[in-house]
């Protein structure tokens, strides 16, 4: 049943999409959905961990401040760990709803181009998900120069996710003027370049061991612990590809401010190359705003016809070709297991599955 809901969920946005309609009846069907799937997910290898966390405690140490006291909160008001999750993820859900409304009026093409390619991973690190929600708050407001608040928010985050620190530079950099973009685009270049001195030195990052060993934190070194041979290749093709597709929105549709802050964006999370070539799990630091990623996308498909031909042409062979390279990818990335694990009837507590 719950795989049925997830292609039930990919069809009905597509039709919309194909047919171009915006339907409030297909997006509160789609938010439903989401979180029957997000929300009732158990047992996937995450999960153990905070179940034990949340019912006993256990390896408390190991996770952030705001975590265990967003834990805290919901066992006080007497939740048990499965209404905590659902709760969660219906108030997670909700913030994204609202900032995807703020920033497209195509939402469709955002909850399909969610579901295909980030939502497993997103139900599997739900400690993640809570801090790229978060996460995506500030870039909103970013968007809007609101800089201080955005600042306090990637601030918050980090008390859900450690790696939320990355961000924090974003404040800094001027998204209006165009020698920004040249700037993190060279930048971008030279760190490009050393990870292939990285690569052909054997892919190691012990000076970055070295200066995160004065911290004194195990959690944080724990990200750096191990080497990965070609893995990352196929991170670095994804994120590429993210940039060449904003690229090419940018020559069909023209320069808008939400295209130049993304591209400078996805410039920047180039930095993220060399630590994904340690620990490929940190692909998630590009993953984070994938979400505005889609929201480029959408709002260039609801505006451009080439050539007389009809939009719905290109809106379906471009969701094709992106929905190849997204199932691919994952499957490649992550192996079936994940999928069978979030899609199940038997990890689903709608369904039937316990815990």
């Amino acid at each position: 049943m719950i795989i049925s809901m997830f292609l039930i969920l990919i069809l009905i946005n597509f039709t919309c999409l194909i047919f171009n309609r915006n339907s409030k009846i297909v997006i509160i069907i789609s938010a439903f959905l989401l979180c029957i799937i997000m929300g009732g997910a158990v047992y996937t290898g995450d999960y153990e961990n905070y179940y034990l966390l949340y019912t006993n405690n256990i390896n408390a140490e190991a996770f952030e401040k705001g975590f265990l006291v967003l834990i805290d909160v919901f066992k006080n008001i007497g939740l048990n760990y499965k209404e905590f999750i659902f709760v969660l993820f219906m108030i997670l859900n909700a913030i994204n709803f609202y900032v995807i409304k703020k920033l497209t009026n195509n939402i469709h093409i955002v909850i399909l181009m969610y579901t295909v390619c980030q939502l497993v991973a997103d139900v599997t690190q739900y400690r993640n998900f809570i801090a790229s929600t978060i996460l995506m708050v500030a870039i909103y407001l970013l968007f809007n120069n609101k800089r201080i608040f955005s600042f306090i928010i990637i601030l918050f985050s980090c008390m859900f996710h450690r790696t939320m620190i990355f961000y924090i530079p974003l404040v800094f950099i001027n998204y209006e003027k165009k020698h920004s973009y040249k700037m993190i685009r060279n930048f971008s270049i030279v760190v490009f370049l050393l990870c292939l001195i990285m690569f052909f030195l054997g892919n190691n990052l012990t000076f970055l061991k070295a200066i995160l060993s004065y911290f004194s934190n195990d959690n944080m070194l724990q990200y750096f612990g191990s080497r990965t041979n070609l893995g990352f290749i196929i991170f670095f093709l994804m994120h590429t590809a993210n940039i060449l597709l904003l690229i090419a929105c940018y020559k069909i549709y023209g320069e808008t401010k939400l295209l130049r802050f993304t591209l400078i964006l996805d410039m920047y999370l180039v930095l993220s190359f060399p630590l994904i070539m340690i620990n490929v799990n940190l692909y998630r630091l590009f993953r984070n705003i994938s979400l505005l990623n889609f929201i480029c996308f959408a709002n260039v498909m609801d505006n451009f016809t080439v050539r007389k031909v009809s939009k719905k042409y290109y809106s379906i062979l471009f969701c094709a070709i992106l929905y190849t390279f997204s199932i691919y990818s994952l499957y490649k990335i992550q192996g079936t297991s994940l999928y069978e694990f979030v899609l199940s009837d038997d990890n689903n507590v709608f369904v039937g599955g316990e815990r």
